[in-house]
């Protein structure tokens, strides 16, 4: 039988790896800004520009680098509450109305910083010093009404169930408050949604990038769409897949076939999976709820992520039944108490799985972010612009760079009964490594090119694997994400070896244009091809696919 593969030169193993406990630190502290705001006037509270998305990342952060607050009511009303900055309340303002004219005078560190969410009026002034992109952005929205950015990206009840009761001031006055009606934007979007194409014309599962360009704010798409530096690992990820050709079989009989399988003991109707994606609130407003029912109504299983939009309660609620598997990821934070306390709650919540993610000890350089941001806060001569600012900054502020090796035994022992997955492999060494840790999977990943610009396709670290140690296939659950845009894709990852092949953008993309409708739409065609692809190859089930069905060839014979 032909092998697959064309020659290659391939460096030599991995024979050790020097690990060191990791150390745990604070999140780091940035000094604070004396400067304040433009306020508004006693009747008006002024309208966000749109750089206040960072604030609003930014609070999630904090909370995140976070445990959760919980005090009694004798601290409360001693002050001895161990948060230097929380100031006790008048007895006029504590659970009041607030008006805009008080509002307006909490716009400094000196006199506290308050912000309005859903009508809630919070003291942020402890938050100016934990932003890790400094005081400004925090500044700037002071004295405003958050909710419409604050929303689409934080659980319901994230500030009351996060933050100290004494930080809630009080209710804004109903009279002050005011809808400004829709911005240019927001009519903007309203237009193109109304004028969307139906969901079933959609033929493939780029069709769904395409309309959700159309309605994503220019936030959300910087932040879906960008990948690091100049982007050559996300291209890449997507043709290196063109490199793979097919040696289909004929006469055989294909009429019925069987594209089912399991991940981690899970039934599977399908090879593919949901990878894990962030914020899916910033495309529709049930966010990971519109994936979490499209999948369960297709029998996939929906992987998780820890920065996602919605509640673990929100959703559960959307599962088809308690039945449905779910899959959750991990960052580890810096404060190991609160990633021990988000585990315990994902093992709870009745989630099937842990994947923790290690390709991201912080965020890439994704470029499409960080020139939005200076669009919306530009450099001023006047005053020196602080560090940070864009959406992948953000998030990633809150995950441990010293994350290591050692900590897998950790995890274990917060989750014994739970397969453990490890996400963000990229070299056969590091397989080897995860095989040697005895867990249950792993996931050939690069973060769909948004970490190391020239990292390698995941595809081709899997035909590394498959030519170097074809063992580890065995050994452990092999799952690969990133490039893929076909239900060929898939199978010629099923062909050298993969368990399951994952896809992050393509959902987030099609929950955005057509809610869980979309979700269904885009596993429909994604089946259609996989069944296709089967009969064509010769192939009426997933484990007959093997090597033998395609050719490999080297990356220097193909130049898109």
């Amino acid at each position: 039988m032909p092998s697959p593969f064309r020659p290659s030169s391939s460096s030599s193993l991995l024979r050790s790896l020097r690990s060191s406990k990791p150390t745990l630190k604070p999140p780091t502290r940035f000094a604070s800004s004396s400067s304040s705001s433009t306020t508004p006037s006693s009747r008006q509270l002024l309208l966000l520009p749109t750089s206040a998305l960072t604030f609003s990342l930014a609070l999630y952060l904090y909370i995140q680098h976070s445990s959760p607050i919980n005090l009694d009511a004798k601290q409360l009303t001693s002050g001895k509450t161990g948060i230097p900055s929380l100031k006790k309340k008048s007895a006029s303002l504590a659970g009041g109305l607030i008006s805009a004219e008080e509002l307006s005078r909490h716009t400094s560190k000196e006199q506290g910083v308050w912000v309005v969410v859903n009508g809630d009026v919070w003291d942020v002034t402890e938050f100016l010093d934990l932003h890790p992109g400094g005081s400004k952005i925090i500044l700037s929205n002071s004295g405003k009404d958050v909710s419409k950015l604050f929303n689409p990206i934080h659980p319901p009840k994230t500030l009351q169930n996060n933050l100290a009761p004494s930080q809630l001031v009080g209710k804004l006055d109903p009279a002050d408050a005011f809808d400004s009606g829709p911005d240019e934007e927001e009519l903007r979007i309203a237009k193109a949604r109304a004028a969307k194409p139906h969901v079933d014309t959609m033929v493939n599962i780029m069709d769904f990038e395409k309309v959700a360009t159309s309605v994503l704010s220019k936030q959300a798409l910087a932040y879906y769409t960008s990948a690091s530096d100049g982007e050559t690992a996300k291209h890449h990820a997507n043709t290196a897949y063109q490199r793979i050709l097919f040696r289909p079989r004929v006469l055989r009989k294909v009429r019925n076939v069987d594209p089912s399988t399991t991940f981690l003991g899970q039934k599977s109707l399908l090879p593919i999976f949901v990878s894990p994606a962030a914020l899916a609130r910033l495309g529709d407003e049930d966010g990971e709820m519109n994936i979490t029912r499209g999948a369960g109504a297709k029998g996939i299983i929906q992987a998780i992520s820890s920065f996602a939009s919605c509640s673990l309660e929100e959703i559960n609620s959307a599962r088809s039944s308690p039945e449905q598997p779910l899959f959750w990821q991990l960052y580890v934070s810096p404060d190991r108490a609160k990633s021990e306390a988000n585990l315990r709650a994902a093992m709870a919540a009745g989630m099937n799985a842990i994947w923790l993610t290690v390709d991201a000890p912080m965020g890439g350089k994704r470029e499409q972010d960080i020139r939005l941001k200076l669009e919306m806060d530009p450099p001023s001569d006047v005053q020196v612009t602080e560090k940070g600012g864009s959406t992948s900054e953000k998030l990633f502020s809150a995950v441990d760079p010293d994350l290591c090796w050692d900590d897998i035994k950790w995890i274990r022992n917060i989750c014994p009964d739970l397969p453990l997955v490890i996400k963000g492999i990229q070299c056969v060494e590091d397989a080897l490594l995860c095989v040697e840790h005895k867990v249950d999977g792993i996931v050939l990943s690069n973060h769909g090119g948004r970490q190391l610009e020239y990292s390698r396709p995941p595809i081709d670290v899997l035909q590394e694997i498959r030519r170097l140690h074809p063992e580890i296939l065995t050994s452990t659950e092999v799952f690969i994400d990133g490039g893929v845009q076909r239900g060929t894709d898939v199978l010629k990852a099923l062909c050298l070896g993969a368990r399951g092949v994952g896809m992050g953008r393509p959902f987030l993309y099609a929950q955005t244009a057509y809610k869980d409708r979309g979700v269904v739409k885009a596993i429909e065609i994604m089946e259609e091809e996989i069944k296709l692809g089967m009969r064509l190859l010769g192939v009426t089930s997933i484990d007959q696919l093997g090597p033998e069905y395609i050719e490999c060839l080297p990356p220097s014979s193909y130049h898109p």
